[in-house]
């Protein structure tokens, strides 16, 4: 079993310029790098096709990956963002947050 923790773009772990790269692109960009990644993990024969994935902002990314590819079996959806206009409207951080992202 092979574990891959990726600091893809929109992470905050490298500072402003590289967390806005996803802004206005949700499951865009950072879906691309994981996918790569994945094959990368499959090319050196240390993952199947049994991935699963998990997390990416809320669960949207996991919602958006397993609406857009067909690279995962399975994946968690863990309170997503499925509806910016209500994020926005009924969340704690909506009115902060999406204004900016998308």
């Amino acid at each position: 079993m092979s574990v891959l923790a990726l600091n893809s773009a929109g992470s905050s772990g490298y500072g402003r310029a590289f967390s806005s790269r996803v802004r206005r692109r949700w499951g865009k960009c950072d879906l691309d790098q994981q996918l790569a990644a994945v094959d990368a993990l499959r090319n050196e024969g240390l993952a199947d096709e049994r991935i699963n994935r998990t997390a990416g902002y809320g669960g949207y990314l996991s919602a958006w990956a397993i609406g857009n590819t067909t690279a995962f079996r399975a994946a968690v959806v863990s309170a997503p963002v499925t509806s910016i206009e209500n994020h926005f409207g009924v969340s704690d951080s909506g009115y902060y947050a999406d204004t900016y992202s998308m």
